[in-house]
Order: C-alpha cells, then sequence, then structure tokens
C-alpha cells in the first residue's frame, strides 16, 4: 500500500535514515520541526497515515466507542513493513541504520512493527507511545536502541501501561532509556532536548558507524 510521504537524503550518506510517524490529525509534516531540533543532517522519510478518523490522518483504525480496532493495526503494520521495505532496497537502507520516530498514534504504530519478526528499525523514539497487542511477544531486538518519553498526568497513555511496555522491551533485549515528565500528552521542551542527548550520546557510542 502506498503512502503519500516526503524524503530528504540527507546531508551525509553515513547519516541515519528516521522514519517519522505523525499523531492523530497530523501529516508528513508534522514532525519535521522536531527532526531540525534532534538529528537535522539525517536523512528522514516521513509518512502520512492512510487511516481517516472525522477528517484526521491516522495510521490505524479506532471503533466508534475509542477502543483500538487491533485486527486493523495489524494489518497496516503489515502494510508499513512491506511499503518500508520496499522503499527502503529502492533508496538502500540496509546499508544504514533506520530509525522510527513517532508521535501518539505515530509511535504506537511503530510500537507495533517493531513486533515484526523481520523488524526494520535499528531504533526509535516513542513521544507518548503505548502498547496495543499486549498479548503478542516481541522478537530478540538485541542491538535495537529506544528512547521513550512519557508524561505521568497523560489521560491517555496510563503510567503502568507505558511502564509494562518498558519491560516487554527489556525482556526483549532493546536497550531502552525512558524520560518522565510531569506533563499530559502534550510534548514539552525538555523531551525533546532529552531525545536529542539521547541521539547524541548513540553517536558517540559510535551507534551509527
Amino acid at each position: 500500500m502506498a503512502y503519500h510521504y516526503l524524503f530528504n537524503e540527507g546531508k551525509s550518506e553515513r547519516a541515519p535514515i528516521f522514519i517519522l510517524l505523525h499523531g492523530t490529525g497530523g501529516d508528513e509534516y508534522s514532525l519535521l520541526p522536531l527532526m531540525q531540533m534532534i538529528a537535522p543532517d539525517a536523512a528522514v522519510l516521513s509518512l502520512r497515515g492512510n487511516r481517516v478518523e472525522n477528517g484526521m490522518n491516522r495510521f490505524f483504525n479506532r471503533f466508534p466507542d475509542g477502543r483500538i480496532d487491533v485486527e486493523d493495526m495489524v494489518e497496516e503494520t503489515e502494510h508499513l513493513h512491506q511499503f518500508l521495505t520496499s522503499f527502503g532496497e529502492r533508496h538502500g537502507f540496509h546499508e544504514r541504520k533506520v530509525i522510527a520516530m513517532g508521535y501518539s498514534n505515530g509511535a504506537n504504530m511503530i510500537v507495533s512493527t517493531l513486533y515484526h519478526v523481520n523488524p526494520v528499525f535499528h531504533g526509535a523514539l516513542l513521544f507518548r507511545g503505548t502498547d496495543y497487542r499486549p498479548m503478542d511477544h516481541f522478537p530478540k531486538l538485541k542491538g535495537v536502541s529506544i528512547f521513550i518519553s512519557a508524561g505521568s498526568n497523560d489521560p491517555l497513555v496510563p503510567k503502568e501501561s507505558t511502564v509494562k511496555m518498558i519491560h516487554k522491551f527489556k525482556e526483549s533485549q532493546a536497550t531502552v532509556r525512558d524520560h518522565w515528565t510531569v506533563s499530559g500528552h502534550q510534548l514539552i521542551e525538555s523531551e525533546i532536548h532529552a531525545a536529542q542527548k539521547w541521539f547524541e550520546s548513540l553517536n558517540n557510542e559510535k551507534y551509527f558507524k
């Protein structure tokens, strides 16, 4: 399945490629300002979700009562994986590190994609993400580095669900750094700086070499 997207090759062939997935109501432009703050030299593939709910773009459906349509999420996860695999083959992703960055609905989609038996991502930044597939098991994610930013007063993502998700990632052998704020569902400046520091630490560790 095709996506509306923006692709920027970046300033260096060695720079990682960031896959951006917006939150509900966003589009392929929504997370570009965050990229400028976190990793301005990286290549960027920014996608627009293929689902529309009350005029707002999303990456998977919800039922009218607000519950997540997990079956649709799993189906769209496979479509996303196929798209990224095909796009990556055409643009040399296998030669570079691929990091996903998502907010809310987009972060949830990244979490779902990490369940795939052939993960595309070497790393992920998850802003206000949650795990809607608690009965599934992540594959071994050894070597995958994940940054999770959560609000302790988030009315949409209970703290307990984030803690459980972190535990599942660690069980899969992913390297996890979590950052907590006292905010709600909206992002604040301090967590963007924390994400930038996380990315810098990976550079210092020669993660992208």
